[in-house]
């Protein structure tokens, strides 16, 4: 069976109204290196990181220079409908308001695309990756529809397994005080 561990990445220097991609914050940075000796613990692990800042920023903090980074787009951040960074945070609330049923076909795709990438998996596999994108498996995991049903905290950890291409839920993230921060 293989080991999956889903990374939410570091306190962002941004908002997702404020910066199309932030890098990570001073907070971001010192969450990132707090997960160094977890990391140590599971190597080897296969890397894989969102394309965006604040997620690449994570993992090369975490894995340091014991492991190639792959960037896996399919693990990126929800995709907006809009490149204005004021109507993102309308948007996203509307998305949050709405079951995955509800959804417009490009999300359940996205969403489709994450599940079917971990399923793939064959290695003990760490992902760096973002809010909606864990709570889009742990929806599906649990049969949930809700796009919001846990709070992962910055650099929480979500453990998944995977055999015979058929993911499990091991574990859930430590949440946060807040939606998305």
């Amino acid at each position: 069976m293989t080991k999956i561990f889903l990374i939410r990445h570091g306190e962002a220097s941004g908002t997702y109204t404020e910066d199309a991609d932030p890098g990570l914050s001073d907070q971001g940075k010192v969450q990132a290196l707090s997960l160094r000796p977890f990391f140590a613990n599971q190597s080897p692990l296969k890397v894989y990181s969102s394309p965006l800042r604040r997620a690449i920023e994570t993992a090369k903090l975490v894995a340091g220079n014991t492991a190639k980074i792959f960037e896996e787009p399919r693990m990126s951040e929800i995709p907006s409908n809009t490149r204005e960074l004021k109507k993102r945070g309308t948007w996203l609330k509307e998305v949050i308001g709405r079951d995955w049923d509800k959804q417009p076909k490009r999300l359940t795709i996205w969403r489709n695309e994450i599940i079917s990438f971990l399923e793939s998996q064959t290695k003990n596999t760490i992902v760096f990756t973002h809010f909606i994108a864990i709570n889009a498996v742990v929806g599906h995991l649990t049969n949930s529809l809700s796009v919001i049903v846990c709070k992962p905290n910055n650099c929480s950890i979500t453990a998944l397994e995977v055999s015979d291409q058929k993911l499990q839920l091991l574990s859930l993230p430590d949440e946060a005080d807040t939606l998305i921060n």
